[in-house]
């Protein structure tokens, strides 16, 4: 497998196996399997399900050899999960409110009370800013690239005197997936984690 030419496409950017190694979080695991587009969809769904929304899916390509029966297997997912979530405290939003109307009236007073009230002032709108409801995107990414090959054998079970032959097919996977978060890595890390303990059942 050619790590340093395969690629991952994420809208206008390309991704490399080793600049995927860079990310956050970064896991690899090898796979047998007898339909790998059947595990590709399975595994796209795993993502859709984990509350992923997917954006690259080029699908899953089987390029075959010229010579014998090897075909090279190249598929590509990436996906992101967002969250909004507000942030604040209204109770202390109103103690700043008070100190900046405090500071305010003392303003009108003389120098020294002037002073006083623009620090109180000031004080009431640090205590607003750092309280006040604000929107916090938390986003996870994922990159998964599968790359691998898919070869037949055939088998020759034996009815009565005549043998009866049958092809097989086997592919050998890898599959990589990277990760990264806004916020939280340790939701990150557990999510691959999961995926990656999924992957066996999705073959």
């Amino acid at each position: 497998m050619k790590d340093t030419e395969t690629i991952v496409r994420s809208g206008s950017r390309t991704f490399s196996v080793p600049e995927m190694q860079k990310k956050e979080v970064y896991v690899r695991k090898d796979i047998k399997t007898a339909n790998p587009r059947r595990f590709f969809r399975n595994l796209s769904n795993t993502i859709n399900e984990m509350g992923y929304v997917i954006q690259t899916d080029t699908g899953m390509s089987i390029n075959k050899d010229a010579i014998g029966e090897t075909g090279y297997i190249d598929g590509n997912l990436s996906a992101v999960k967002s969250e909004e979530t507000a942030k604040g405290n209204m109770l202390y939003v109103a103690i700043g409110a008070l100190f900046f109307l405090f500071g305010f009236i003392l303003l009108f007073g003389h120098a020294v009370v002037k002073l006083i009230g623009l620090i109180v002032l000031l004080v009431g709108l640090y205590i607003i800013y750092k309280n006040i409801k604000r929107q916090t995107l938390k986003e996870n990414r994922i990159w998964i690239k599968l790359e691998g090959e898919v070869y037949g054998t055939e088998a020759t079970e034996s009815k009565g005197k005549k043998g009866v032959r049958q092809e097989n097919v086997t592919s050998e996977l890898t599959v990589h997936i990277a990760g990264e978060a806004t916020n939280n890595k340790d939701i990150l890390n557990g999510e691959i984690t999961e995926l990656k303990n999924k992957i066996n059942s999705l073959t």
